[in-house]
């Protein structure tokens, strides 16, 4: 949430219909969303589900597409506060993540599409029971683990992270892969972009790492090589 502003004026009319090229035309004209990508890990942002991925039901890859959409409809309007990109290329690139760099016999198809709504229910008017309605019990449940939980008056930052984070050592295996994709994603982001920041969020992350040893082997040591990284440039 914190990495959101809301957009406005001519901006938001391009990015409007930006969003819809990458809707109609699966990305080709993805600009910063696959500069994200590219810098991440050296292949452009391609929303369709890779063949060792793709599931046996061709219902699975409708719903694949359906969580691309409802991503960027969701997020219209919001944009990225460090670098002005569409917000929704956070969400895409974190599945293209999951896609391109986790171990295929830990990612599915609803893993994908929760990666891409992971933020709507904390970040937009959609709730919980919209996307069980909307799409399934089991991404409801993995978007559900994926919310923060902690409120304002919880108290300072250090006590609100301490909530989310032990929540986040209880999430199943599934969830944890994908939170790690997430902070992959936001780590890059923000040592590029928000370098003061950056020393809180670092900090954050290492601990985070402490608890998320359920997740993907590669996405953890991916997150820990940036974070490594970032301490011996310090």
């Amino acid at each position: 949430m914190e990495n959101i502003k809301p957009q406005e004026g001519a901006q938001q009319r391009f990015m409007d219909q930006e969003a819809k090229e990458i809707m109609l035309y699966g990305g080709a004209r993805g600009g910063g969303c696959n500069d994200a990508v590219l810098r991440l890990f050296g292949t452009p942002f391609n929303p369709t589900l890779k063949e060792d991925v793709r599931m046996s039901d061709p219902r699975e890859d409708r719903l694949h597409a359906k969580s691309i959409r409802y991503c960027i409809a969701a997020h219209e309007g919001q944009v990225r506060r460090y670098t002005g990109e569409p917000y929704w290329y956070h969400p895409i690139a974190v599945a293209t993540l999951l896609l391109e760099r986790a171990d295929p016999a830990n990612v599915d198809t609803h893993m994908v599409c929760a990666a891409h709504l992971h933020d709507v229910v904390e970040d937009t008017v959609h709730t919980l029971q919209d996307i069980r309605a909307d799409f399934n019990e089991d991404i409801a449940e993995l978007v559900k683990w994926l919310t923060d939980t902690s409120r304002p008056e919880d108290g300072v930052r250090a006590v609100r992270k301490k909530i989310d984070r032990d929540r986040l050592a209880e999430a199943p295996a599934r969830a944890q892969t994908i939170k790690l994709a997430d902070l992959i994603h936001n780590s890059d982001n923000i040592i590029k972009h928000a370098p003061k920041f950056a020393k809180v969020y670092i900090g954050e992350v290492e601990l985070l790492l402490k608890v998320l040893t359920k997740g993907d082997v590669t996405m953890y040591r991916m997150l820990t090589k940036i974070v490594e990284e970032y301490r011996g440039n310090e």
